[in-house]
Parts: structure tokens; C-alpha cells; sequence
């Protein structure tokens, strides 16, 4: 072989070797994930899916008092002690206020039917609600069940005392997430006078992923 081709075949070699080399592209950040133009779509099909579902959920007796529409995104934790399995995961979110008045059980009975009736998996998170909030002993928040259904999303309950508007307005911070994006619906003062309409209250959070990578 003579000296001109072999150090042909020598350059191909190091080229493929540095392309071997080459880093992979940093994974996005949280801001790039919540903002960015690459996840838009993927964005939208979440909201899509979160508000399809929403759109679909009613019960005679019970009337739809707020909605608010938020993205989420929170770090994952994976150590000795615990593993997430993600470095970042993000959601789209609706949280749903539905108010009653009269019995809360007869709202809070009729309410959960409906949900076991459209959502029929509840993965390990279904459970009886024994007592009514803001009893004279009991707590002013309970918590109801949740389901994974079709399509991926899921879904979890809380149930309140309408009067108590500071502490269900402070509901969907109380989560822990390290980013929190409002896109639209009431808050704060305007929240708390449309719930305060109502004797009971069921916030439903329905939540969709739209991006998670591995740790």
C-alpha cells in the first residue's frame, strides 16, 4: 500500500474516531422544557388531553365554580436514598373547583361515582372518604381519591369547607413544585369569592405529562 493511500485510510480512522467523540447535546433545561419551541407541541397535546377529559366531567346537583390551567416541572431526585429514575419531569395540569350545597355526602357520593366510572384504574390511589372537612374536629382539607385513566392522564381529589378560601387557594402550591407556570384561570382574590359560593367544595387536579427524560 503506498504512502499516499495509507495515510487516507489513517485520516478516515481519526475522523470516525473524533465523531465517536463528539458530546452529546446538553438535555434541556427547565426554562428551554417549559418555553421552548421543541416541546410546544407536545405542550398543547397535554392541555388537549387534560381539557378533553375535564370538558367530559358532570354531575347533576354539582356546578363548576373555577378553573385554572398551570405547567409544572420539578427535578428528580436520584441518590442512595431515592431514585426518581428522571433528571426532569414536566405536566400539564387543570385543577377543576366543583361546588355543592346540601349534604356532602350526597355531592361528594355522586361525584366520586362519576370519577370511578370514566377513570377505572385507580393505581393504588382510590380510597373511602369517611368524613366531611371543617367539621368541629375534623380537618379542613380531605383528601379523596386519585386514577390513572385513559389517554394518561391522571387524576387526584381534595375536598374542602367553601368558606376556607385562603387554604384552598393555597392548594396548588402546596405540591412542591421547583417551577410553577399559570396560564390562566382565577387566582387568589378572585379565586377565593367564587368559592366561597358554595358550602362544599372538590378541587380535581387532572394532570397530563408532556416531558420527562432519564436520570
Amino acid at each position: 500500500m503506498g504512502a499516499h493511500r495509507l495515510g487516507g485510510v489513517v485520516a478516515g480512522l481519526v475522523l470516525v474516531l473524533l465523531a465517536g467523540c463528539v458530546p452529546a447535546p446538553a438535555p434541556p433545561t427547565m426554562a428551554e422544557v417549559l418555553d421552548g419551541q421543541a416541546t410546544a407541541q407536545a405542550r398543547t397535546a397535554a392541555f388537549g388531553l387534560v381539557d378533553q377529559w375535564v370538558a367530559g366531567f358532570g354531575v347533576p346537583g354539582v356546578s363548576e365554580v373555577a378553573r385554572q390551567q398551570f405547567l409544572t416541572c420539578w427535578e428528580g431526585h436520584n441518590d442512595w436514598k431515592t431514585h426518581d429514575g428522571f433528571r426532569l419531569k414536566c405536566e400539564a395540569r387543570e385543577l377543576v373547583y366543583l361546588g355543592w350545597d346540601g349534604a356532602f355526602e350526597s355531592g361528594a357520593g355522586s361525584v366520586l361515582a362519576k370519577m370511578r366510572s370514566v377513570c377505572t384504574d385507580p393505581g393504588g390511589f382510590d380510597k373511602r372518604v369517611d368524613e366531611s372537612p371543617g367539621g368541629s374536629k375534623g380537618p379542613l382539607v380531605v383528601g379523596g381519591p386519585g386514577f390513572r385513566c385513559t389517554g394518561g392522564a391522571e387524576v387526584y381529589t381534595e375536598f374542602f369547607r367553601g368558606p376556607s378560601g385562603e387554604d384552598i387557594g393555597s392548594m396548588p402550591k402546596s405540591y412542591g413544585w421547583d417551577e410553577m407556570r399559570w396560564t390562566s384561570g382565577p387566582r387568589d382574590a378572585a379565586l377565593w369569592g367564587r368559592l366561597e359560593t358554595h358550602r362544599w367544595i372538590l378541587a380535581i387536579d387532572v394532570r397530563a405529562v408532556f416531558y420527562q427524560d432519564a436520570a
